[in-house]
């Protein structure tokens, strides 16, 4: 009770003087207490109790250097709160607080707080926290400064007169630089630092000191003691994480990418230091010994995976590394000399394909060697790594070098660590053309590639850019042209393709993928547009040796045969689209037969066939097609004066056109309003026109054809009607229907096609009502003198007809040729001859100046030239003629037996027919008078009376026939 009576009247009385100068007092006790001037700003007694317990807020403090005649502060914050019970403060809290230490030498010093205050002074426990509290300390006699800026501190403090006990820190670390000796250290952000130990205050010495720094992936340990804060003996151990080497000048950001650990021991100015660990490539392990006055020594051991093998030595002024290289198929020996405090050096590498030299540091150096009989330079740098530079190259002598170190680039051993860049001029291709300006970066596992591409004119020429990564397997490249436009990306086995560009007047966009380990490349879209508006677009998967595609295209005829040209055509306008299906080898599907199937739709197309001199013109045609036949549905078009509709169906795919089009096989319908024989029946060379047919030699077409206004060598038809086949130069026609004029005629034949000198056409038709005097107009035989003396100007012939011609190409009959015939005249009409009309006074009634007449042919011969007839019965209203003989055509010569008889009055009287007055003239014909041969040799013809026959028919009469 006497002790707290005593501690309320202290207060209170502390109260008191406090309400007087709260400042002035703060600062007389804390400087006595501290051991150095102290200077309050602002002082506030925030908490008294009756147990004793007290809070004081103190702003502005500040507390002065203990060095002599210092007036600078050693320490100052603007907030401090003290927390304490009867006479001793047990807390204090700062707030945006500054601590700079000083040590000029042993006894000279700026923070000698907390002295001795007489004998038997008690110890004193105090706690300490911080919420911002900026810390630096500098040690002038061992070049060491530390700077350091906490977030976060807690410390529990034991002060006694000859000693100062760390029992706890726990600090957090925002930001924190180490300088030793000009060697300047920024550790890592957010740092946490835990410490304890014991504080000698005369020795100014850490007795014991437990010191642990740690950071994500890094932590410093040391044990042992710090003679006046410049020399320490101890243990210590340590893991480095590999970021802390950003932006450090060191060999050791470049050869590692996990922890660094380090241990060793600390024996004032002596120390030892060893790490044994991984790299990037290998392990290492090394051992450095020295002393602070002089220069250390290192020796080790260093391996990069199961190719290189080497060992150090030497001191930082100079180091040794000797080993050997197996790294296939390099394998030689590597020297080199290090000289690491004046950052350079030098190395050898001796292989029998490579020969290098290298002079400078880890991060400037430059270089030299001999690769195959190549010769290349070089340099590296810290910024960008290490470039090579080539000369120029034929991809003809590089790819056998390259093969040989095919294993160097395998992926599965490469992990480039190491900035590298290679330089080319020039590298040719054989048949695609040149890379010029040749660069390839690659860092950090990430690469990039640039050159210029100078290709043939099949190709393009433009700017190449590639960004990629090994591991893993992804990037990008793009192809920036004048006349293209090409983006690839990869990622793993996985490939797109995005194209797009010019190539001859043709602008395409491709879309693609491919997947490696499938070696498929599935098109997704593939689009080629030409400026007269032609479009393919395509989709499916190709591989090296199959192709399933689906493809359409709408082209122009002109621009397509203009590359691929059909022999015997030219084309001048039309278009083509086409939607087809290409499945199956490579090997196949490039041969124009290929097996294909699908569509085709072409139309208005026109040009011209040169071979024959005939132009076409609206031509359309649908069709599709398998890889076994090609149907086409309808065609359309004109071709000469031909207006034609076809359809067909044709043994072969579409592709068996273009090739082999004269050995089609199959059926083709033919329709056409207008058709000229002679217009196909000719040739055309160098300017100068040939009658003559040239037909496919293996061609065998089943043809129906249906034509109107025929012209056939000068024959005008009305229509034809014909179904037949074309095998191998044969023409087989099976059936045939004519209209000429009126009439009609029907039969069948089969035609010689294969001596290209002389052609036979055998046929036997059937005819009724046929006109023969526009036959005998237009096949010439009118102008005969023989013909035109008989006026004929209508008459309609019906029977049959059995011929066999050979001609010639220019259309002149060969003497070979022979026809059999048979037949009736009717509703004949003649003008008629001269030589008759003395007979007008005798028939008035009959006789006119047209006569009308029926004739019947029971048998007609013509062969090589001559005409025999057999039997012409002639009936006219006056009388009745029979004909027999022979005549030759080609010189117009001829002999015949002429037999006549005339009607009696009653007859000619009565109305009958013609064909009713035959009944009546078999007996007259017979015994009739009138008998005579007509016969021409040369110009003249000649008349002769056998008058033998006629005396004898005078003299024995038999009766004449009369009517009832």
């Amino acid at each position: 009770m006497k002790k707290v009576g005593l501690s309320v009247l202290a207060l209170g009385v502390l109260s008191g003087l406090l309400e007087r100068s709260k400042a002035r007092l703060a600062e007389h006790l804390l400087g006595y207490w501290v051991g150095t001037r102290v200077e309050v700003a602002e002082a506030a007694i925030c908490h008294v109790d009756w147990q004793g317990n007290w809070r004081v807020r103190l702003k502005g403090v500040r507390l002065q250097s203990t060095l002599p005649k210092d007036t600078t502060w050693a320490a100052w914050s603007e907030e401090v709160r003290i927390e304490g019970r009867g006479r001793r403060p047990h807390t204090i809290r700062l707030r945006k607080a500054v601590i700079h230490l000083l040590r000029l030498s042993r006894t000279a010093k700026n923070y000698h707080f907390f002295p001795k205050r007489g004998k038997g002074a008690h110890a004193h426990t105090l706690t300490l926290l911080s919420d911002s509290l900026a810390f630096a300390f500098w040690n002038l006699p061992s070049q060491a400064e530390i700077q350091a800026y906490f977030t976060k501190a807690e410390a529990t403090l034991t002060i006694y007169p000859t000693s100062i006990a760390l029992n706890s820190l726990k600090a957090n670390i925002a930001k924190s630089e180490i300088c030793f000796k000009d060697y300047l250290l920024c550790l890592p952000n957010r740092l946490e630092l835990l410490a304890k130990g014991l504080y000698r205050k005369a020795e100014d010495s850490w007795d014991t000191l437990h010191l642990t720094l740690q950071s994500s992936g890094s932590w410093l340990a040391f044990f042992g003691c710090w003679e006046r804060w410049t020399y320490p003996f101890g243990r210590f151990a340590a893991a480095l994480d590999p970021r802390l080497l950003e932006g450090q000048a060191s060999f050791l950001k470049y050869v590692t990418s996990n922890p660094l650990s380090l241990a060793g021991q600390w024996q004032g100015k002596r120390y030892v230091l060893y790490s044994r660990g991984n790299w990037t490539e290998g392990t290492y392990h090394f051992q450095v010994r020295g002393h602070l006055e002089g220069k250390p020594y290192l020796r080790g051991a260093i391996s990069w995976g199961p190719w290189l093998r080497g060992r150090l030595w030497g001191t930082p002024a100079r180091l040794y590394l000797s080993g050997s290289l197996r790294y296939p198929p390099l394998q030689g020996a590597l020297h080199s000399i290090l000289y690491p405090a004046q950052a350079r050096g030098q190395l050898f590498l001796a292989d029998p394909a490579l020969s290098l030299e290298a002079e400078g540091s880890l991060t400037h150096a430059t270089l030299k060697g001999l690769w195959e009989g190549i010769a290349f330079t070089g340099r590296l740098t810290s910024a960008k790594g290490l470039e090579l530079t080539l000369p120029a190259l034929a991809w003809d002598t590089l790819q056998p070098k390259l093969a040989a170190y095919q294993s160097l680039f395998s992926l599965r051993q490469t992990k480039w660590s190491l900035p590298f860049s290679l330089f080319l001029t020039r590298l040719e291709f054989p048949f695609m053309g040149t890379l010029e300006s040749l660069c390839l970066r690659f860092s950090g596992g990430r690469g990039e590639a640039e050159a210029n591409l100078c290709a043939t004119e099949t190709l393009v020429t433009g700017k190449l850019r590639a960004i990629f990564t090994l591991r893993p397997l992804q990037g990008s490249a793009s192809l920036l042209g004048e006349h293209l436009q090409a983006a690839l990306c990869w990622h793993s086995d996985t490939l797109r393709l995005t194209a797009k560009g010019v190539w001859r007047e043709i602008s395409g966009l491709l879309i693609g993928r491919a997947t490696l380990s499938e070696k498929y490349l599935y098109l997704d879209s593939l689009c080629l547009t030409a400026p007269d508006s032609s479009l393919l677009t395509a989709q499916g998967k190709l591989s090296l040796t199959q192709a399933d595609l689906n493809l359409q295209a709408e082209v122009a005829l002109p621009w397509v045969l203009g590359h691929l040209p059909i022999p015997g055509v030219k084309v001048e306008k039309g278009r083509l689209a086409m939607n087809f299906c290409a499945l199956g080898a490579w090997a196949d599907l490039l041969r124009l037969s290929n097996p294909t199937e699908g569509s085709a739709h072409l139309w208005d197309a026109g040009g011209l066939f040169p071979g024959l001199g005939l132009p076409f013109d609206h031509l359309s045609a649908y069709l599709t097609y398998t890889p076994d036949s090609t149907y086409l549905h309808r065609l359309t078009g004109q071709v000469g004066s031909l207006r034609l509709t076809s359809t067909a169906k044709i043994n072969g795919a579409l592709a068996y056109l273009y090739t082999n089009w004269h050995q089609l096989q199959g059926k083709l319908y033919l329709e056409g309003d207008t058709f000229r024989l002679t217009e196909f029946w000719r040739r055309v060379e160098n300017g100068r026109t040939r009658r003559q047919v040239r037909l496919p030699t293996q061609m065998a077409v089943e043809v129906q054809a249906q034509l109107r206004h025929a012209d056939i060598f000068g024959l005008t038809l009305d229509t034809i009607h014909l179904h037949g086949r074309l095998d191998n130069l044969w023409a087989v026609i099976d059936s045939v229907r004519l209209h000429y004029h009126g009439g009609s005629t029907w039969g069948q034949g089969w035609a010689d096609l294969q001596d290209s000198t002389c052609y036979l056409l055998t046929a036997r038709i059937e005819g009724r009502d046929l006109p023969i005097h526009h036959l005998l107009e237009e096949t010439g035989l009118g102008r005969l003198r023989a013909v035109k003396r008989l006026g004929l100007y209508h008459s309609d012939f019906s029977g049959t007809l059995q011929l066999s011609l050979r001609f010639t190409p220019e259309v002149s009959w060969h003497k070979q040729s022979s026809l059999w015939g048979r037949g009736t005249i009717e509703n004949g009409s003649l003008r008629t001859p001269r030589f008759l009309r003395w007979l007008r006074p005798y028939y008035l009634r009959a006789y006119k100046d047209t006569l009308r007449f029926l004739a019947e042919v029971p048998k007609l011969n013509y062969t090589d030239g001559f005409l025999h007839l057999h039997d012409l019965l002639l009936i006219t209203p006056i009388g009745a003629l029979q004909v027999e003989g022979y005549h030759h055509l080609p010189r117009d010569r001829f002999l015949y037996r002429i037999q006549g008889v005339r009607f009696p009055r009653e007859i000619q009287r009565h109305p009958l027919t013609l064909y009713h007055f035959r009944h009546y003239l078999m007996d007259f014909l017979d015994h009739s008078l009138l008998l005579l041969y007509l016969e021409r040799t040369s110009e003249q013809t000649r008349w002769h009376y056998p008058l033998k026959y006629v005396l004898r028919q005078l003299i024995w009469p038999k009766k004449s026939v009369r009517t009832q």
